[in-house]
């Protein structure tokens, strides 16, 4: 009985707690907080979805991580999920399938809002944030970490070196931290990108896995069809990007 209650307890602990983030740009941003388990401070993960996906789209990844004692913040893009699209009155832009770079490039503000509130928490070592993004929000990722020197690492899943007019090689070739990347060779674009991308890496912890048919992007989490659990993958590179 008390190992059941104890085993709850730790189930509600790792649920994702809903918050809301206003960008400099005036933005609500809505994203879900995970605390890690364990007490003192703890390295954090920032979660960027794909195009058209949702904070949600992460699966078990927050929980896992939490409980390999990462705090976890997975937010919605702009024009997202339940964040505000502030172009919706704009007929041309409402859409986000309409947006181009600058666009895109807004996203940026959403990723700032997104790691003040990590920095802010009483359980996280601001100085061990790591951004992970996938398919253009790993693009994305990128471009933040470049302006932001503080980013500890960055992540990026189903890379491509081009995604709306957002640059990978641009970004990587002026970043110098750690680096991790994941695709799969079902998707060709990316996986020829990733491997185009880690050339470019510079930082000694640096680490790529590929599949042959997982996916792209978040889908990859469950998917994966070699030994190189996705999920293990990414917490040991951190483990090391972190130390």
């Amino acid at each position: 009985m008390l190992a059941a209650s104890l085993g709850l307890l730790l189930s509600a602990l790792l649920t994702g707690e809903d918050a809301e983030l206003k960008t400099e740009d005036d933005v609500k941003i809505a994203a879900s907080y995970t605390k890690p388990e364990g007490p003192g401070k703890h390295a954090a993960f920032l979660l960027v979805h794909m195009f058209g996906g949702k904070k949600e789209d992460w699966g078990d990844f927050p929980a896992a991580a939490a409980k390999a004692g990462y705090a976890v913040l997975a937010i919605d893009m702009r024009g997202h999920g339940k964040s505000e699209n502030p172009l919706a009155k704009d007929r041309q832009k409402r859409d986000i399938a309409k947006w181009e770079k600058d666009e895109w490039m807004m996203v940026l503000k959403d990723i700032k809002a997104a790691k003040a509130f990590l920095a802010a928490r009483a359980e996280v070592d601001a100085k061990k944030i790591v951004v992970i993004g996938a398919m253009i929000g790993g693009n994305l990722a990128l471009h933040y970490a470049v302006e932001d020197a503080e980013v500890k690492a960055v992540a990026a899943l189903s890379p491509g070196e081009n995604y709306k007019g957002v640059s990978a090689p641009d970004a990587m070739d002026k970043y110098d931290r750690p680096f991790f990347a994941a695709a799969s060779e079902d998707d060709a674009y990316s996986a020829a990108s990733m491997k185009r991308l880690m050339t470019r890496a510079k930082h000694r912890i640096k680490n790529s896995i590929s599949y042959q048919a997982a996916g792209q992007g978040t889908k990859m989490f469950g998917a994966e069809d070699k030994p190189g659990n996705l999920t293990t993958e990414i917490l040991d590179w951190a483990k090391a990007a972190t130390r």
